[in-house]
């Protein structure tokens, strides 16, 4: 079956090549597939200047975890935002759809076997201001990164996540 597949993806790159077009307009297979959008090359921008990383909690784990025991477990974050990492801010899912805590990361380590990270705390939590979203469909479902002055100067959180773009 991968011989099979391996084949057929040759057969497609020879293809296209046969049917290139040599003019100036052309684009090869290859560069249209892998150049990134616009939305991806804000992201990355904004990642570059981002010091913190902003989590979606239930009131159940955000009150006995974030609160209470001053960490965050399972967080999936990349290698390159790892070092960058300084706050860590909750975002408290429906019916408070809003950024309200925001704590300094101590340390992030390794969460068991999961490939994930737990955040532990340099001390309790800060409420901040309430920076809800202005539309439900930008909740957030996982992490997402910012700068921690952003948000909290944020009258909506989508105002943070394009700041500076």
């Amino acid at each position: 079956m991968a011989a099979q597949i391996v084949d057929h993806r040759a057969h497609l790159a020879e293809a296209a090549a046969d049917r290139a077009d040599t003019s100036a307009t052309s684009v090869s297979f290859s560069s249209s597939v892998s150049s990134p959008s616009s939305w991806q090359i804000r992201r990355r921008r904004r990642r570059l200047r981002s010091d913190t990383v902003v989590v979606p909690a239930r009131e159940g784990g955000f009150k006995r975890t974030f609160l209470g025991k001053h960490r965050w477990y399972a967080i999936r974050i990349g290698a390159a935002m790892k070092e960058r990492i300084k706050y860590i801010a909750a975002y408290q899912v429906a019916p408070i759809s809003a950024v309200t805590h925001v704590a300094e990361v101590r340390e992030i380590q390794p969460y068991q076997d999961s490939g994930k990270y737990e955040v532990i705390f340099a001390g309790p939590a800060t409420e901040i201001e309430p920076v809800p979203i202005r539309d439900a469909k930008n909740s957030p479902q996982g992490p997402v990164y910012v700068r921690q002055e952003d948000l909290v100067n944020a009258e909506y959180l989508e105002d943070a996540l394009t700041a500076g773009s």
